[in-house]
């Protein structure tokens, strides 16, 4: 899935300068746990104008396909 999200992802010129999202109500947290490093990166998904973005703190914001997001949501809010 983490390919896919890269793959079909398109950077935007939105910058991320906060440690979550702002101006947003809802948005699901992802976690990624790194064997070989020792802080753990998180990025965040939500919907805002009807677009889906995965937002990662201080390194950028990304629209992410439509589908991708769905799946997402469905895996981790069950």
């Amino acid at each position: 899935m983490i390919e896919e999200i890269q793959k079909q992802s398109k950077s935007t010129s939105l910058e991320s300068v906060n440690d979550q999202p702002t101006n947003v109500k809802d948005y699901i947290i992802i976690k990624f746990y790194h064997q070989n490093e020792e802080k753990d990166s998180v990025v965040y998904l939500y919907t805002k104008k009807k677009r889906q973005y995965i937002e990662q703190p201080y390194a950028g914001i990304w629209e992410v396909n439509p589908d991708i997001a769905n799946r997402i949501e469905e895996t981790f809010s069950s």
